[in-house]
């Protein structure tokens, strides 16, 4: 990607008049929080774009990660600012552009003679175990659904997929949401790699579709209190606050397509970006690829469902109208698995 490519669509940070008029997050406030915090990030930008460009070869996979960091919390930072989605859905390219060559430097360090000669261990470029989840993971992934860049997503996932794919470490709600849109993904992710409180969300993803929404609530009312071992929580006095969204919620409610018309004015819910969502991209659960249905979800179509996701599952035959079964199986240990898969359908 160019310069000019890169900075094409950047977000430029807000005066302090167009914060406290444009804001969605109302904690947000200017002197103390987002005046300094939005300059720096769009300058961080420049700086390490320049490095990464042009910079010693050394220092190229450090600044490739700030880069991607930045552009990450920048994308967060916007939305709770006020920032347009029309304009938070240009950037979002640039921002998988910058993990991407996150993914090439690393890869570059990890095979040159210091890093050999360090005797360290090589580490994902993003991670589903720390606070990278939270961080990075889990709003680019929310991002790319809520703005319609659906199409982006197995860009996404081969970053993920960096190291981790040979750690076979793996996380439940993202695969729930990405594997429809990536087609032949099948990861087996065995948990919620951060429990709470996304694992929370399980109970939604069990439910019949009219027990939906008030889970959603439920798991809305539950969410920041759940959060407090999450990064981010508690700062909305700190220098750093981006503001508190679940944008999980807002993702699961558009993919499994779930009326938030009860819970679309609780706080922590991104509604902008849901309702963006809803107005102008198809649900996720039906894609060019196929049929597909969660575990709960009744049955759209009679014939052979395979799981989309990795180990001993069998595929199964469902009639129409009937619930999607959860997906079982017990390890070499003989300890008996169950949970939540999205199915796809194969055939009559």
């Amino acid at each position: 990607m160019t310069r000019d490519e890169f900075f094409m669509h950047a977000p430029r940070a807000f005066s302090e008049q167009e914060l406290y008029e444009r804001r969605r997050e109302p904690r947000l406030n200017y002197n103390d929080q987002y005046g300094w915090y939005a300059s720096t990030r769009v300058e961080n930008l420049t700086k390490f774009y320049d490095t990464v460009a042009h910079g010693p070869m050394a220092d190229h996979w450090a600044a490739s990660h700030r880069l991607a960091n930045d552009c990450t919390a920048l994308l967060r930072l916007q939305y709770s600012a006020g920032d347009s989605i029309d304009s938070l859905r240009a950037f979002y390219p640039t921002a998988i552009w910058a993990w991407e060559e996150h993914v090439r430097h690393l890869d570059n360090w990890y095979q040159g003679e210091d890093f050999v000669r360090s005797f360290s261990t090589r580490s994902p470029a993003l991670s589903f175990t720390d606070d990278e989840y939270g961080l990075f993971v889990l709003p680019m992934l929310c991002f790319g659904l809520l703005l319609g860049h659906a199409d982006l997503m197995p860009r996404l996932c081969a970053c993920w997929d960096y190291i981790n794919d040979e750690i076979d470490c793996f996380d439940q709600l993202v695969e729930a949401l990405v594997a429809p849109l990536v087609p032949g993904r099948h990861r087996h992710a065995r948990t919620y790699t951060r429990h709470l409180p996304y694992r929370k969300l399980d109970k939604v993803f069990r439910a019949a579709p009219d027990k939906r929404p008030a889970l959603m609530a439920r798991y809305l009312d539950e969410w920041y209190h759940a959060s407090r071992r999450e990064p981010g929580h508690g700062m909305h006095h700190d220098l750093m606050f981006k503001g508190y969204w679940s944008f999980e919620a807002a993702a699961v409610a558009w993919a499994f397509d779930i009326d938030d018309t009860t819970f679309r004015d609780m706080d922590f819910y991104p509604r902008d970006l849901a309702d963006y969502a809803r107005s102008r991209f198809p649900r996720a659960g039906v894609t060019t690829a196929g049929l597909f249905a969660m575990s709960g979800e009744p049955c759209p179509r009679s014939g052979r469902w395979s799981p989309r996701a990795d180990g001993p599952l069998a595929d199964v035959h469902v009639a129409q109208g009937r619930p999607m079964p959860m997906a079982e199986w017990r390890d070499a240990s003989g300890q008996f698995h169950q949970h939540a898969v999205r199915w796809q359908w194969v055939a009559a």
